[in-house]
This record gives C-alpha cells, sequence and structure tokens, in this order.
C-alpha cells in the first residue's frame, strides 16, 4: 500500500486515506509536478465520504463480489457504497470504464445514462476494447485485440485471464491522460503483476508456485480456474480465512476449493483475536478432504515438499502483505519469501 511517482514509493496504511491525508498527498503530487493521478476508492472510504470532494476525470468499475460484510453488513449495502462512485461522485462528461461482461454492467450503464456520464467500455460487447483472439503459452498470455478501431497483438506476462480485464481498464484510463493507444500498446511489454496478485514466486521442478491475495469466494474460484485454464494442470491450494471479519465466506470459500483444488491446505491466514481452529473447523466443513497445518510456513512448506509435476500451487489470501496478526499480534511474514526458501 503507497504512493508510487516518478520511480519513488511512500508507504500508506489504507487503500483511501482519510479525507484530509487524500487532498495533503494530491497537493504534494501537484508539487512534484505530477497531474494525472490514478487512486483506489474502497468501498469504505466512499461510505465514509473520504473522497466527496475529489473532481474525478473518470471512474473505473472492476468487479463485484461478497467481501467486507463485517462492515457493510450484506451486499445491498456494499454494492450501493461500490455505486457511489457512479451515482454520486463522477460529473456530467466525466468516464466511467466499465467491463460490459459483468451483471453489474446493466445498472451502472443506467446510471452512467442518466446523469450523463460518457462511457468507454471493454469486452465481449465493448466500445473501446474488443477481444478477437485470445490464448496461453505458459506464464504468458497472447492476446489480439481492437484498441478504438485500431488492431493490436499484445504479448502479456500476466498470469490469469481476469487479470486482462484489468489490463484494459488501465489501457483506457491511461488513454483518457495521454490520447496515444500506439504508446500505450508500446508500453504493455513492461507490465509484470502487482506483488501478490497472480505472482509467479518459483519453480518446483516442473511445477509453478503463485502467490494471490485470494481471500474471497469469488477471488478464490476465480484464481483456481484460470490457472487450471492456463497451466493444463491440477491446482493445489494452501489458504485460510481472516478472523474478526466476515464469517460467513469461511463455508463457501472450504466448498469452492473442495470443488476446484486437487490438494488443499487449510492454515492461519490472519486469525486476529478468533481462535484459530474454530476459523479452520468453519472452512473445512465446505472441504472435509482438506489437511490442515495451523502453521503457515510449515503448510507452505508441506505443500512446495508434496507439489507433484502434474501440478501447479497456489498460495492464496495473503498476496503482497508482509505481516500476520495472531492473537492480535502482528509479526513479519512473507508468502513469497518463505515459498522461496523452500523452492531452493
Amino acid at each position: 500500500l503507497g504512493i508510487f511517482y516518478k520511480n519513488k514509493f511512500k508507504k500508506t496504511n489504507l487503500t483511501t486515506p482519510d479525507v484530509i491525508t487524500i487532498h495533503k498527498e494530491l497537493n504534494f503530487l501537484k508539487k512534484n509536478k505530477v497531474d494525472n493521478v490514478c487512486l483506489e476508492a474502497s468501498s469504505h472510504g466512499l461510505h465514509q465520504n473520504r473522497l466527496d470532494s475529489i473532481n474525478f476525470s473518470a471512474g473505473v468499475f472492476t468487479n463485484f463480489s461478497q467481501d467486507h460484510l463485517d462492515y457493510h453488513k450484506n451486499l445491498k449495502n456494499y454494492f450501493k457504497a461500490k455505486l457511489y462512485l457512479f451515482s454520486s461522485l463522477l460529473k456530467k462528461n466525466s468516464y466511467a470504464i466499465l467491463d460490459t461482461d459483468i451483471p453489474e454492467y446493466f445498472t451502472l450503464n443506467k446510471i452512467c445514462k442518466k446523469r450523463k456520464i460518457k462511457i468507454l467500455s471493454f469486452g465481449s460487447s465493448g466500445n473501446a476494447i474488443k477481444i478477437i483472439s485470445h490464448y496461453f503459452l505458459g506464464k504468458k498470455q497472447i492476446i489480439k485485440i481492437n484498441f478504438l478501431n485500431k488492431i493490436y497483438n499484445i504479448k502479456a506476462d500476466l498470469i490469469g485471464d481476469f487479470q486482462i480485464k484489468n489490463l484494459f481498464a488501465a489501457m483506457l484510463a491511461s488513454y483518457l491522460s495521454i490520447k496515444n493507444s500506439d504508446k500505450i500498446i508500446n508500453t504493455l511489454s513492461k507490465i509484470r503483476s502487482a506483488t501478490g496478485r497472480m505472482q509467479y514466486v518459483g519453480n518446483q521442478k516442473k511445477s509453478a508456485v503463485i502467490v494471490d491475495y485470494a481471500h474471497t469466494p469469488d477471488a478464490l474460484k476465480k484464481s483456481l480456474k484460470t490457472l487450471a485454464k492456463q497451466f493444463n494442470k491440477k491446482i493445489d491450494v494452501v489458504f485460510g480465512c481472516g478472523g474478526d471479519r466476515d464469517k460467513g465466506k469461511r463455508y463457501k470459500m472450504g466448498k469452492i476449493a473442495e470443488q476446484f483444488a486437487s490438494k488443499i491446505y487449510l492454515t492461519n491466514d490472519n486469525p486476529r483475536s478468533e481462535n484459530p481452529i474454530s476459523i479452520i473447523k468453519q472452512i473445512k466443513k465446505g472441504c472435509p478432504r482438506s489437511k490442515v497445518i495451523l502453521d503457515r510456513k510449515i503448510a507452505i512448506k508441506s505443500a512446495i515438499k508434496n507439489l507433484k509435476n502434474d501440478s501447479i500451487l497456489l498460495i492464496a489470501g495473503k498476496g503482497h502483505e508482509s505481516y500476520q496478526i495472531v492473537n492480535n499480534k502482528k509479526k513479519y511474514f512473507s508468502d513469497q519469501k518463505v515459498s522461496k526458501f523452500f523452492l531452493k
């Protein structure tokens, strides 16, 4: 988490900081001659009106699935918070960048038309980017697209088909800033996965080990399915669920692992103040054939040791995080560093 600008990095604690911090940082960026800013509008930040006084030129909606119900209480409230960017904050003649293939597109399209917000869309019915062809080549993806009525061939060094949708959204946001599609396409070869997002960390013989932040039912399902599709192999998974958060997703995530994973290792995520065994029991109801190893380091070690050539290992749930919270005590922990240690 933080602010990336001009090859520099400034750490922050929240994806969407408080209103004073946001304006302070935007002022800092302006003084450093940064004219275009892309920031994450979290559902908490939107609901708490942290972004109300910002004059947005565009908003991107990527997807919607169960998350943060410990705060929003139900999916209706969560969706309403997400929509606030489009229903209240974006002004007339600003832009909404949307995926035509998600169920929420119809609601977003209706809001944007009513409020005279211009739409740039991607997907099967996209008006700005359409996929002509797409296939996997190892850890890469080869895509042919129609981008604003020009045909381009792209080789993306990204794992996971859903990352291509994120790439398209980023391309359209970039286009609003520089209005040069050729320049954007020529930059794509430099794009890599963000830390902890479908991140390749190494190989155990012929089998890849991937770290991903997938910590919701939908994200876990998408990660397991896209890895099987891209590598044409079975998927082993190491995961848990956070404590003091949405308890309703635990059984669901277990059920998804049972359906889409080969070997399942249940372990601690960030149990926080909760009893780790209690969390694991709730997940295990959905995946009775799973193996329980509470110590995350040992779980990763075991999963790597037992990884076969016909399988891929997904270590899910913590992604970019460099800590673990157990008994409300924060200690250093990195899925990437632990994985690399046992891959030596």
